[in-house]
């Protein structure tokens, strides 16, 4: 009996030791095929995505803003250019409006010098080059001057006073001015 108890607690030692090398074994290998960084994985790839989406938006706003920018400064730059040209053109008919005052109170005898300040203006604004803006404004103010200069030239070798019709001729020597002053505001809006 001892030796059969000695059996029986043998074998059941070795059952024993089977049964848990078999639980270790199986607790060894793994039986799920879940990955757990899977979600993490998805996760990271959805937030690059969206980083990607809002980089290009940033940078298509960027481009779109840096074009307008670049369209307002060629604006101003074209607007400054007109509005530099319009000051000149008024500039050389202050100056004509400064010899036409002179003519006013110069004796008849005294007026060559007023004369050759008259073709001084006219030259200059002969060889002004201005925009295209105030081109035709440029062109119906020398039309002017040269009306009135030769108007004053007749009056300088006439014998006598100004006659009617030389008063005519200045008056649309006038008119030219002022039609090219209105033609001046259409530049600058």
């Amino acid at each position: 009996m001892i030796r059969s108890y000695a059996v029986r607690s043998f074998v059941l030692a070795a059952v024993l030791l089977g049964l848990a090398g078999c639980k270790r074994q199986e607790a060894a290998t793994p039986v799920s095929t879940i990955d757990p960084n899977a979600e993490l994985r998805a996760t990271n790839e959805d937030i690059a995505k969206r980083l990607a989406e809002q980089k290009g938006a940033i940078e298509d706003s960027t481009a779109i803003a840096r074009t307008q920018e670049d369209a307002r400064r060629a604006v101003e730059a074209k607007n400054a250019g007109a509005v530099k040209a319009v000051a000149d053109v008024r500039s050389l008919r202050m100056k004509w409006n400064g010899v036409l005052n002179e003519a006013g109170t110069t004796p008849k005898a005294e007026f060559a010098p007023v004369l050759a300040k008259m073709d001084a203006v006219k030259s200059e604004i002969q060889a002004f080059k201005g925009s295209d803006c105030t081109e035709s404004a440029r062109i119906t103010l020398l039309a002017g001057v040269s009306q009135g200069t030769d108007t004053y030239r007749e009056f300088m070798a006439s014998t006598g006073a100004a006659t009617p019709a030389m008063k005519t001729k200045l008056d649309d020597a006038a008119t030219l001015l002022n039609r090219s002053e209105a033609e001046l505001q259409a530049c600058v809006k």
